[in-house]
C-alpha cells in the first residue's frame, strides 16, 4: 500500500495537518475547506427598518397594556384616578407612539452607526424603554434610578438576544394579540357605557307635565369681590374688578343674590354639597369626616341628579374641572351623559407614564414657555358638548350641569401684560404637576414674594380668564334664545367658591375661609316669573342648591331625601314700594375646610385639622384648627382687616357664634375642632 493511499485512511485523517505560512488551518490557502462558522463568531443581522417599526409597535403595545394593570387594581380598590375612562386603550396607544418615534429615532441613528440597528441592540433600547416607562408608573421615584434600572434590564436583554431568532413569527403574532387585547378592551367600555344608558332609560318614569328645562352653570373659582355687576355689596379687594356684560345682561332679568356663600373654599365638597343639600363636613364616606382630595363623595348619598332622572328628566354633565369634577369623585352619579375627559391628543399624551414625566419637567417647560395645563379643558370645548347634546335633546325635559374651569391656575396674564414685564419676572415661575392621582395641573411659584407689578399681572391673567367666561355665557345664551330654548328653561349660574389674589397675603383658595374664598355670584332666571331684576341681599348657602333645583322641577326635596330649604321663598315674596323684595331672615351660611397637603405653614388651614365659618347678616366668624378664633364686622370692615375677636365688648357675640357652631359641626367640642 503507497504512502499516498495510506494517509487517506483513519489515521491519516486524524493526524495533525502543519499550519501554511499566513493561512489559518484548514483555510483557503491550504487547501482545506473552511469550518462552519459558529454562533459566537457570527455577527448579528442589522433588522430592517419595517422589522425595527413592527418591534417598536410590539413594545408599545405591550407596554401601555402593562401600564394599566397598577390603574385596574386601584379603581378596583376604590381608588380615585384622575385618568380618562378610555385609559385601556388610550394608554397602549400613547406609549406605541412614543415607541414608533423612538424607532424611527433609531433608524435615524443607524444612517451613521448601523450597529445600532442590529438586534440585540434594538432589543437592548427598546426593552430598556419599556422598562422606564412602566416603573415611571410609580411617580415618586426619582428619574435617575429609573434610567439606571432601565438601562441595567436593557443591557441584560440584549446579551440575551444576541443568538439567532428561533421563531420570526412570535414578534407579529405578539402584535396581533396585543392590538385584539387593546380594542376588545376599547370595545367593552364603549358597551357598558351604551348598556348603563340603555338601562336608565327604561327605568325612567315619564315626566311631570309642563316640566322646565334646568341649566346649573357653575363658574369654577369665580368670585364675588371680582364682579362689578354685585356694586358695593361684595367683599372689598384692592384687585380692580372685570366688567362681564353677558351675565350682568342675565342679571338684570334674574333673581341676583348678592350674599352667596360656598359651603367650601374648593371644588368638590362645594359640588358634593350642592348636589346633595348636605353640608361640606357629611359629605364622605366611612373613612373619615369632610371631603378630601383622595375620596369622592358617599355613594350612599342622594343627589339632585338620581332623583331628577327618576323622575323623567334627562341628565347631563359637562365639565371642566378635571381635578375634581370628574364622573368618579361621585359627581357623576345620576347623569345619564357625563362628559369630562376629551378624547385629544394632549389627554392621550398623558395617559402614558412618559407623557406624564414629560409634562410635569419644569425644566422642559421653561424651554418651551408653555405653562398652560396639557389637557386643559376650556369653557368653549364645555359649551360645544352642551350644544351639541342639546340639539338632541332639546325636547326635554332635561337637567344639564355644566362646569366651566377658565379661571382657574394657571391663568396667564394676557400678551400686552407678559411683554411689559421686565427680564426674570415671576409671571411664568410655575411648578408643574402631571399624575395618575395629582392629575395635571400648574402652580404659580412664591406668589407672596411677587413685587406690586408682578402681582398686577396675576391679578390680570385671572380677569383676562372672567372675560374669555363671559364671551362663552353669552355664545350660549344667543344660541339658546336663537333655538327657542329659553321660554322653557331655568338658567342658575353659581360660582363654586372664589380666590384670593392677594387679600391677607394669600394666593388661590383651599388654604382659609376668608370671604374672598367663600363669596361668591349666583343668579337665577327664571322665565315662568315676571321678567322683572330682582335683588336679594340676604345671606345664604350655596349648600341649598339641591333643595331648590327640586322645587323649581316641582319635585319633594324632602322625600328625597335632600336636606335644605328652596331659595325660591326669597322671590316669591312681596315686594316692598322700592322694587326689593321683602325678605325671609338671613341664613347663617356654614362653611368648612380640612388641611390637606398644604405645606405653607403661614396657612390658616395649617394650623389644624379642620376649620369652620359662620356667616350672618352683620358678621364673620372663623373657628381655626389650633382653637383661636377670627370675627370681623361686615357691615364696617367688609375686607375683614380688623379682627374682632379680642375685644371685651364682643365676646358675648363670640359665645353665641361657638353655640351656633355646634348645630352645624357636632364634631367641635369646647371650641376646638
Amino acid at each position: 500500500m503507497s504512502r499516498a493511499s495510506h494517509s487517506t485512511g483513519p489515521r491519516g485523517r486524524g493526524r495533525k495537518r502543519r499550519k501554511s505560512k499566513g493561512s489559518p488551518a484548514g483555510g483557503p490557502e491550504s487547501g482545506g475547506v473552511a469550518p462552519p462558522k459558529t454562533e459566537a463568531s457570527e455577527a448579528p443581522p442589522n433588522l430592517s427598518p419595517g422589522r425595527i417599526l413592527l418591534l417598536a409597535v410590539g413594545f408599545g403595545l405591550w407596554t401601555g397594556i402593562l401600564e394599566t394593570l397598577p390603574i385596574l387594581v386601584s379603581l378596583f380598590g376604590g381608588g380615585m384616578i384622575r385618568v380618562s375612562r378610555d385609559f385601556l386603550w388610550m394608554t397602549p396607544l400613547a406609549d406605541t407612539i412614543l415607541f414608533l418615534l423612538a424607532g424611527l429615532a433609531l433608524l435615524a441613528a443607524g444612517r451613521l452607526w448601523p450597529t445600532l440597528t442590529r438586534r440585540p441592540v434594538a432589543m437592548s433600547f427598546f426593552a430598556g424603554m419599556a422598562t422606564m416607562a412602566v416603573v415611571l408608573s410609580a411617580e415618586r421615584l426619582y428619574a435617575v434610578a429609573v434610567l439606571l434600572l432601565a438601562v441595567g434590564v436593557g443591557v441584560q436583554v440584549g446579551r440575551r438576544t444576541r443568538g439567532p431568532v428561533r421563531n420570526p413569527r412570535v414578534l407579529g403574532i405578539s402584535v396581533v394579540v396585543a392590538l385584539l387585547f387593546v380594542t376588545v378592551s376599547a370595545v367593552r367600555v364603549e358597551l357598558r357605557d351604551r348598556g348603563i344608558y340603555r338601562y336608565w332609560l327604561n327605568q325612567m318614569s315619564a315626566p311631570r307635565a309642563e316640566a322646565p328645562n334646568i341649566v346649573l352653570l357653575i363658574l369654577d373659582t369665580v368670585r364675588g369681590a371680582s364682579l362689578d355687576f354685585l356694586d358695593d355689596l361684595r367683599p372689598q379687594s384692592t384687585v380692580e374688578t372685570v366688567e362681564m356684560p353677558a351675565l350682568a345682561e342675565l342679571a338684570s332679568r334674574s333673581v341676583v343674590f348678592t350674599k352667596a356663600i360656598a359651603p367650601s373654599p374648593w371644588t368638590l365638597p362645594s359640588h358634593g354639597s350642592m348636589f346633595t343639600g348636605h353640608w361640606a363636613n357629611r359629605l364622605s364616606g366611612p373613612s373619615g369626616p369632610g371631603t378630601e382630595g383622595s375620596r369622592g363623595l358617599d355613594p350612599r348619598l342622594t343627589t339632585v341628579a338620581q332623583v331628577l332622572r327618576d323622575d323623567g328628566y334627562l341628565t347631563a354633565g359637562f365639565v371642566g374641572n378635571l381635578l375634581y369634577a370628574f364622573a368618579e369623585t361621585g359627581l357623576g352619579l345620576g347623569f345619564l351623559t357625563y362628559e369630562d375627559y376629551e378624547t385629544s391628543p394632549a389627554q392621550i399624551f398623558l395617559s402614558c407614564a412618559m407623557g406624564r414625566r414629560l409634562a410635569r419637567n419644569d425644566w422642559l417647560r421653561e424651554i418651551l414657555k408653555h405653562h398652560e395645563v396639557l389637557n386643559r379643558k376650556e369653557a368653549r370645548t364645555v359649551m360645544d358638548q352642551f350644544l351639541d347634546w342639546h340639539d338632541e335633546n332639546q325636547d326635554g325635559p332635561y337637567f344639564a350641569f355644566l362646569n366651566v374651569f377658565d379661571a382657574h391656575e394657571p391663568y396667564l396674564p394676557p400678551t400686552s401684560v407678559r411683554t411689559s414685564m421686565p427680564l426674570g419676572s415671576r409671571w411664568d415661575d410655575f411648578s408643574h404637576y402631571a399624575g395618575v392621582v395629582v392629575g395635571a395641573s400648574a402652580v404659580r411659584n412664591d406668589k407672596w414674594d411677587m413685587d406690586p407689578a408682578e402681582r398686577n399681572a396675576h391679578a390680570a391673567g385671572y380677569n383676562s380668564a372672567l372675560g374669555r367666561l363671559d364671551a362663552e355665557i353669552e355664545r350660549m345664551l344667543d344660541e339658546m334664545e336663537r333655538r327657542g330654548a329659553l321660554e322653557n328653561t331655568i338658567l342658575i349660574v353659581a360660582g363654586d367658591h372664589g380666590e384670593q389674589l392677594g387679600e391677607h397675603d394669600l394666593f388661590g383658595h383651599s388654604n382659609s375661609l376668608h370671604l374672598q374664598a367663600l363669596h361668591v355670584p349666583l343668579v337665577v332666571f327664571d322665565p315662568r316669573q315676571d321678567d322683572t331684576h330682582k335683588v336679594v341681599r340676604s345671606v345664604v348657602s350655596l349648600r341649598n342648591m339641591a333643595a331648590t333645583i327640586l322645587d323649581l322641577a316641582g319635585a319633594d326635596a324632602t322625600s328625597a331625601g335632600i336636606p335644605g330649604s328652596s331659595l325660591a321663598r326669597f322671590w316669591t315674596e312681596a315686594e316692598d314700594e322700592t322694587g326689593d323684595l321683602m325678605e325671609p331672615a338671613s341664613e347663617t351660611a356654614f362653611s368648612v375646610l380640612y388641611r390637606g397637603s398644604l405645606t405653607e405653614e403661614w396657612y390658616p388651614v395649617e394650623r389644624g385639622p379642620a376649620m369652620y365659618s359662620l356667616v350672618d347678616s352683620t358678621h364673620h366668624y372663623i373657628l381655626n384648627g389650633d382653637g383661636s378664633e377670627d370675627l370681623f364686622d361686615l357691615t364696617t370692615d367688609p375686607g375683614e382687616a380688623s379682627n374682632l375677636s379680642g375685644v371685651p365688648s364682643y365676646e358675648n357675640l363670640i359665645a353665641d357664634f361657638r353655640e351656633k357652631l355646634k348645630e352645624f359641626a357636632p364634631e367641635v367640642s369646647g371650641g376646638t375642632p
